[in-house]
């Protein structure tokens, strides 16, 4: 640390070894230089101020009093020594020695770099101090650094460690809000994979299926990873000891428990068609199955592939309970969509449902085929129905609607198809003639409003179609959808249905002397020939 190195450094100085070895130095380099550059001057003494007061000053500001007095001592002794030489002695710096002595001390000099020495030693002894003193509070704040450094730490990570606690219950509950959500769907079809992206979250899946139990087989109905799952395959090994457990299983218990399952569960003498397993089969490390209200398995769920760190007792709970929320989900899902197939409205634009359609349309097709009458089915189409942006969509169809049940007979059924953007009308005791001429009416209707739905706004474009069956005992009714197959198929453009039909020839003048029947001859017979009609009906 620094603050420790200066308080060695400032030791090592203080040193008297040291202060001493550098002042007999200096005083050696000044005697060097007074014999270069003044032999005939030994010891400096005619040079004012003398140049040994420099050794005292140096080494007094470099050590301190102590080195500062030492110095100013040796000085003062060479500058004696200097006196006592021969050719030192009288000179003009010295007063001439006395009579009978061959030399004269002078110790004003010597006392004064004792002095000099001194004075320069104590201030910087007192400097010394300081930095001695600064030193000891920069160890002390390095300490107490380090000290605050390592809280710093601690209290970082356990700030981490409480965000890591309280973001982590914050997240699971966003994660299961999220598979809550995605277990909402009413479509069966929907929740599979759901249930598989769950899965894959939850467990670091990389590949998992969920296969659908007919008969002794188990179907693939979705999956996720790669390489693909089998389509077909016979349940065996963990697969078959989760069906027969009805519990989540992992791999390790199947391990442990050994290999169980006989030919008779694998249902070789089932008489079930063979199956057409993987090369190496399904293998799954984790499988659960999903139960009905009944308990009884009618789908399974596998993990073929995952982390080994992640095969764990938690892993197999977690899957037993992803597979119990997804078996209520389908339940659930299954029971809406029998729910929805006994509903016939569409509360959304006030018309029946498509799967009506089908119902009624064979109704009708048997009805037809049993008395000999006509049954007539229409069908309207918007063409470029993506163009119409999806806030107007509704609204359009409801427009076509109201139009439909405008233009045609009370009896007639208006439905919305599965088809986006088509309807279809259910027209009963109509022939094919008088369909078109419903098409035409319908045709001009949709026309005269003026619809510009598109965007960029454009006049609407829509195609009719027609599809008429005549019943005839000896001969099966065609099938509905084969029915609105062909009027989707013949369905034309709304435009061409509006150009005017071909003149038609101008009847021709009684000859002269005939004159017509009254018509009022012909009406009376209507009301019986229809009340004959309907007696002879069946």
């Amino acid at each position: 640390m620094t603050g420790g190195s200066g308080g060695q450094s400032a030791r090592t100085r203080s040193s008297p070894l040291r202060w001493l070895g550098e002042a007999l130095g200096l005083l050696l380099l000044l005697a060097a230089l007074n014999a270069v550059l003044a032999p005939d001057d030994p010891g400096a003494l005619r040079l004012a101020p003398h140049p040994l007061y420099a050794v005292p000053a140096l080494i007094g500001a470099r050590y301190g009093l102590g080195g500062g007095l030492g110095a100013g001592l040796l000085a003062g002794l060479a500058h004696l020594l200097a006196q006592l030489h021969p050719l030192g002695a009288g000179t003009a710096a010295l007063p001439a020695p006395p009579a009978g002595l061959p030399w004269h001390l002078d110790p004003t000099q010597p006392l004064l770099m004792l002095l000099a020495g001194g004075v320069l030693g104590g201030l910087s002894e007192r400097l010394l101090q300081r930095e001695a003193l600064a030193q000891r509070r920069a160890r002390q704040a390095e300490r107490e650094r380090e000290r605050l450094a390592e809280r710093l730490v601690i209290a970082e990570a356990a700030n981490r460690e409480l965000e890591r606690r309280i973001v982590e219950p914050a997240a699971g509950v966003a994660r299961l809000y999220e598979a809550a959500r995605r277990l909402e769907a009413m479509d069966e079809e929907a929740l599979y994979p759901a249930v598989l992206e769950i899965a894959s979250e939850h467990l670091q899946a990389d590949r998992c299926a969920i296969y659908l139990l007919e008969g002794e087989l188990l179907r693939l109905r979705a999956e996720r990873g790669q390489p693909p799952h089998p389509e077909r395959l016979v349940p065996d090994g963990l697969a078959a000891l989760a069906l027969r457990e009805r519990r989540a299983v992992s791999a390790r218990e199947l391990l442990l428990a050994g290999s169980e399952t006989a030919p008779a569960e694998r249902g070789g003498g089932s008489g079930a068609p063979a199956a057409s397993p993987a090369p190496a089969g399904l293998a799954p490390l984790l499988a659960a199955p999903l139960l009905d209200a009944e308990q009884r398995p009618f789908a399974l769920l596998a993990v073929t592939a995952m982390p080994f760190l992640r095969l764990t007792e938690a892993s197999r709970r977690i899957l037993d309970m992803i597979a119990a929320w997804a078996a209520r989900a389908v339940e659930k899902a299954r029971y809406v969509g029998a729910m929805r197939e006994r509903v016939v409205l569409d509360e959304a634009l006030g018309v029946l449902r498509a799967s009506y359609l089908q119902r009624r349309l064979a109704e009708e097709l048997e009805r037809a085929q049993r008395y000999r009458q006509q049954v007539a089915l229409l069908v309207l189409e918007v063409e470029d129905w993506e163009r119409v942006p999806a806030e107007g969509r509704l609204v359009l169809l409801r427009v076509l609607v109201e139009i439909l049940l405008a233009r045609l007979r009370r009896v007639d059924q208006v439905f919305r198809l599965e088809r986006d953007g088509a309807l279809a009308a259910l027209l009963p005791h109509t022939a094919e003639e008088g369909g078109r001429r419903a098409a035409v009416r319908l045709a001009a209707a949709v026309h005269a409003l003026g619809l510009a739905p598109y965007a960029p706004p454009a006049p609407l474009g829509f195609r009719i179609g027609l599809a008429a069956y005549r019943g005839d005992p000896e001969a099966e009714p065609p099938a509905p959808a084969s029915l609105i197959e062909a009027a989707l198929a013949a369905a034309q453009p709304g435009a061409e249905l509006l150009e005017p039909p071909p003149p038609a020839a101008a009847p021709q003048a009684p000859p002269a002397g005939d004159e017509p029947p009254p018509p009022a001859s012909r009406q009376p017979s209507r009301p019986r020939r229809r009340a004959r009609r309907r007696k002879d009906e069946p």
